[in-house]
């Protein structure tokens, strides 16, 4: 005699293998996709920037080097997109602090999504945004506490590149850095920046 989970086990055999089977024939379209789409990846620039800015009584400055990930394409005829990896070291101080907590340094790393519009009379416009890790030398500035010196940022900017190789840039940004919640309390801090760039290949 057959038993009924003998049965049951077979029956869901052909559904597992049908499941299996479109699931491996997704990936296949969905790498042919990304390699289709990504196939026009922008010329691979490096990017080094002075960034300043101020924002919640605190001033900064620093340094960002980006690089290129690999990863971009074409989105329309005018506009392109890559992923960049972004590195920065940056020092805050406080603009009115008495005795404690003066400043402090801060170091992070971010992905960047840019979307970029062809040049256009030797300027080509952008736009930006990243959401990355940052590590703080300490967790007070100011008398604003941040509890912890692992901390996330998000940001978003824009701004134009020229010259003849579009190698000079200036943009501004809003950035926002704070520990998201993981530990009280968590009044974080945020800028607005400007920043001078300079690109090459």
């Amino acid at each position: 005699m057959i038993s009924a989970s003998f049965v049951a086990m077979h029956l869901r055999e052909p559904r597992s293998r049908a499941w299996a089977h479109a699931a491996a024939i997704a990936r296949r379209c969905a790498l042919v996709y990304l390699c289709a789409y990504s196939g026009a990846v922008p010329a691979a620039e490096w990017t080094l920037s002075g960034i300043a800015g101020a924002g919640d009584r605190v001033n900064v400055a620093g340094v960002e080097a980006q690089v290129p990930s690999g990863y971009g394409g074409t989105l329309t005829d005018q506009w392109s997109w890559s992923l960049r990896w972004a590195g920065n070291v940056a020092y805050w101080w406080a603009r009115s602090h008495g005795d404690s907590a003066p400043s402090l340094w801060e170091m992070g790393l971010t992905p960047v999504v840019e979307l970029r519009r062809a040049p256009a009379s030797g300027v080509s416009f952008y736009v930006e945004g990243g959401l990355g890790i940052h590590l703080l030398s300490h967790t007070r500035i100011d008398e604003r506490a941040l509890s912890t010196a692992f901390q996330f940022g998000e940001f978003v900017g824009t701004g134009v590149n020229f010259g003849d190789r579009r190698e000079y840039g200036v943009g501004v940004r809003i950035q926002h850095i704070s520990n998201g919640c993981i530990k009280e309390p968590n009044y974080g801090a945020t800028f607005g920046e400007v920043r001078i760039s300079y690109r090459w290949e």
